[in-house]
């Protein structure tokens, strides 16, 4: 960021605190009037909580200190450092990219492969790489505590199983430890192979802004979270301190407070980028992803452990903890922010007295001014409209995650539509059907009683933004292609399969994309011959395959899907390092800036045909709920006592019948409106049960 960039970006945060704050006051002092408590008191305490996130996230991005100098003649680790993997239930040809990739980086004592579940498949890959296999400890479910006791190097790279280290991972990560109270440098990573559900509508990774951003704003503090893999840890901080056994990420969470009262450094040098890993597109594992980082965010900032209960940090620190949790923990302040919507349209209660005055002067200057200096602040890397997007697509999040997760069954743990996915169509269906039940009530039936114009305009207004930012997290407002399952690579390459020349357009680690002449049977077995150009050579593989889908191609012949099986080692380790190992190196090398040392070889991403909507109703709800919009705006009851002079009574006003006068074309509209409001029900049951998210791993 330039001076003048950062200037700009501390007045407009400034100017917009200040007017948050100077709205609270007006609202504390002046705004509660009359209003009923159940109300009140929420909708002060959710602006509260909004105001006290946004001055968190400033204070975090605030130009600080500036970072440790870096000096990779002082690094006290070179040459010392081994790599662990950790091994979940990631398939195991990720976990040999991880582990091939880690031959390759310079300074690594050693690789070891640790499992936080028996797996012969792994122990197998193990033995044939040649590497040391561990199982964790009874009571480690995340591996940290295993981990620091496993060698006596004095520091270890931890690396989850399928991220692919750069070559000079441990050299850029050393250089940055040149002080003895440095207990963790987390080093970024960055996703690639296209689009996949955990991406915002834009296309970018939803932790964009916590690596790129906020995470290295905390480290040039001292105050950094260590939150992934890719994180440089010193053994001796680690052994002596007491880890939880949960799942990694609130285990880590944790181990940052833990660490930071015991005196220690987590940093996190900006543009460290040293791990390259593919975009996820299992909807339930990023599901449970998000769920855990709701829990855990919960338990830091209110747990047993948390930095609002536990003894022992600086302000600063606790400050830093919070500013880390805003995001995660928005989802219950958005649920609450639709419920209180819900009860002002339905019930017909002011939460406040609304004043145009201090709403425009006051409240909007703080909203748009928040919200252009955190983007200037973080780079773009917190963009316009992305808290809200984020709070809402962790609304679902946020409720799962006030239950422990095991009390799930094991088909909501796997189902393709998980609990956390389903509850933002429903809260976007029960807003559009109150907001045309409103609608009606205020031109024709009246039943739900009087609002003041002010608040209903006000209410109509948060209503309709959160329905489009809504829509837009759920992809209904654009429908871009989806990639296949795997990162594929293009290529044009002959091979032979069954006597017939075939060329591969695509391959990835676990099959590949074919064009053949002659139609095939889905099913079919057969040997792939063909070679592989890796950067290390040309390898000629015998690829044992079977067919999984076939469908016509644009050259007249078919394009064919095949799937490998149990390839041999060698052919397995070739595509590892062209499928996987080399494209997450180019990509690192792109987010570093360093173009000019990438090979030269295309990068292709396969993508599927256009997604078909499989949302009709939503939108169907949608355009009803902007129809009782308009409904309520539009005054259509005309004042009879006088004469002459049609005089349009307020959207809150309740008119009888002797006093109005209903045309065809009132009548025709209510009908319509009545007619939607029926589609509308129809539409939310529909949306509980029928529409679901759709799975991009499907076909």
């Amino acid at each position: 960021m330039n001076p003048r960039s950062a200037t700009i970006a501390r007045i407009c945060c400034a100017l917009g605190l200040i007017a948050a704050v100077a709205y609270l006051v007006w609202r504390i002092g002046w705004s509660l009037g009359q209003a009923p408590l159940l109300l009140a008191i929420p909708a002060l305490a959710l602006e509260i909580a909004a105001v006290i996130g946004a001055a968190t996230l400033t204070w975090a991005l605030w130009p600080g200190p500036d970072a440790l100098p870096s000096s990779p003649e002082r690094s006290p680790w070179r040459g010392e450092v081994d790599i662990v993997v950790r091994v979940d239930d990631q398939p195991v040809t990720d976990v040999r990219a991880s582990v091939l990739a880690s031959r390759s980086v310079d300074g690594c004592a050693g690789i070891t492969l640790l499992l936080l579940d028996h797996r012969e498949d792994v122990r197998a890959l193990a033995d044939e790489l040649g590497v040391i296999c561990r199982l964790v400890e009874v009571g480690d479910r995340n591996g940290l505590r295993s981990a620091a006791l496993l060698h006596e190097a004095p520091a270890f790279l931890l690396l989850d199983a399928g991220d692919v280290p750069s070559p000079d991972a441990l050299v850029q990560l050393t250089a940055h430890a040149v002080r003895n109270d440095i207990a963790v440098v987390q080093g970024r990573c960055e996703v690639y192979g296209g689009d996949s559900t955990e991406n915002n509508p834009d296309g970018r990774h939803e932790l964009t802004f916590e690596r790129r951003s906020l995470n290295p704003a905390l480290g040039a503090r001292g105050m950094a979270v260590f939150t992934d893999s890719g994180a440089l840890i010193r053994r001796r901080a680690l052994a002596t301190m007491p880890i939880d056994n949960d799942n990694a990420i609130a285990a880590q969470w944790q181990t940052t407070i833990e660490l930071m009262r015991a005196g220690w450094r987590v940093i996190a040098p900006v543009g460290c980028v040293v791990i390259g890993r593919q975009a996820s597109r299992d909807l339930a594992a990023i599901s449970r992803e998000r769920v855990r980082r709701a829990a855990a965010a919960r338990a830091v900032v209110s747990g047993p452990r948390g930095v609002l209960r536990v003894p022992g940090l600086r302000l600063a620190q606790r400050a830093a903890m919070v500013a880390w949790t805003v995001r995660p923990l928005s989802g219950i302040r958005r649920v609450l922010t639709f419920a209180m919507l819900i009860g002002v349209l339905l019930g017909s209660q002011e939460p406040f007295i609304i004043s145009p005055l201090h709403v425009m002067t006051l409240w909007l200057p703080s909203f748009v001014m928040t919200a252009v200096g955190l983007a200037l602040l973080s780079g773009n890397a917190l963009r316009l409209g992305d808290r809200t997007r984020w709070s809402l697509r962790y609304a679902g999040v946020a409720l799962c995650s006030l239950a422990p997760f095991d009390r799930l069954s094991e088909a909501e743990r796997g189902s393709n539509s998980p609990p956390a996915a389903r509850l933002l169509p429903a809260m976007i269906t029960a807003i559009s059907v109150v907001v045309v039940m409103r609608g009606i009530s205020e031109q024709w039936t009246h039943t739900l009683g009087p609002l003041p114009r002010e608040t209903l305009v006000a209410a109509l207004t948060c209503a309709v933004w959160l329905l489009l930012m809504a829509m837009d997290s759920l992809r209904l407002l654009a429908r871009p292609l989806l990639p296949r399952r795997d990162f594929r690579v293009g290529s044009w390459q002959p091979a032979s399969l069954l006597d017939q020349v075939v060329f591969m357009v695509d391959v990835s680690a676990r099959g590949a994309g074919i064009v053949v002449e002659r139609q095939l049977m889905t099913g079919t077995r057969a040997m792939l011959e063909t070679t592989l150009p890796t950067s290390s050579g040309c390898i000629s593989a015998s690829l044992p395959i079977v067919v999984r889908n076939i469908r016509p191609d644009v050259s007249g012949g078919w394009h064919v899907g095949v799937e490998f099986e149990d390839p041999p080692w060698e052919a397995a380790n070739a595509l590892a390092e062209l499928c996987v190992i080399e494209p997450a190196r180019r990509h690192v090398q792109y987010a570093r800036g360093n173009a000019d040392e990438i090979a030269d070889r295309a990068e292709v991403i396969s993508l599927a045909p256009p997604m078909p909507t499989r949302r009709p109703a939503l939108r169907l709800v949608a355009a009803c709920a902007l129809l009782g919009v308009v409904a309520s705006a539009i005054p259509t009851a005309v004042n009879a006592e006088a004469p002459g002079r049609a005089t349009a009574v307020g959207v809150s006003s309740v008119v009888s019948a002797q006093d109005t006068s209903t045309t065809p074309i009132a009548s025709a509209v209510t009908m319509l409106l009545l007619l939607l409001s029926l589609s509308a029900v129809l539409a939310m049951s529909m949306a509980l049960g029928v529409v679901k998210p759709r799975d991009p791993n499907s076909r």
